[in-house]
């Protein structure tokens, strides 16, 4: 069985979710920016997606906690964001931030230097990418 850990290096993001609404959810996120948790969030369960046999109990309890602080950003003010889960054919379930109305966002999963994965999330004006490295 696999025990690879999933670490997220690098979180970069463009277009209208760098400039999302977000309330007073800056004053309630302990690194003030709700967008770039939710992110990380997200790369995290892409990442051990990628890295890891043993999934499922992990996966689910990130999911869990990823709608619950989900749900709190959105009570403060967070709008126009969403965070959904999304099913990928090559690695599943995976959560994925995106604009309200955006639809389906495309994952793409590129090599990266030093054994890193790229994964980039794509939906209508806005992507970001992950920087991810299996340890």
């Amino acid at each position: 069985m696999e025990t690879s850990l999933a670490r997220v290096r690098a979180v970069t993001v463009q277009g209208a979710l760098s400039a999302a609404n977000t309330g007073r959810a800056t004053d309630i996120d302990p690194y003030d920016s709700p967008i770039e948790t939710l992110l990380r969030i997200s790369c995290k369960s892409i990442g051990l997606r990628l890295c890891r046999e043993d999934k499922a109990r992990m996966i689910h309890t990130i999911r869990l906690l990823a709608m619950d602080i989900y749900a709190l950003y959105s009570g403060a003010g967070l709008r126009n964001v969403v965070l959904e889960e999304q099913r990928d054919n090559r690695l599943g379930n995976v959560l994925v931030v995106k604009e309200l109305g955006c639809g389906t966002a495309r994952l793409s999963i590129m090599n990266g230097e030093k054994g890193e994965v790229i994964a980039r999330v794509e939906c209508k004006d806005s992507s970001y990418e992950c920087v991810i490295e299996c340890q």
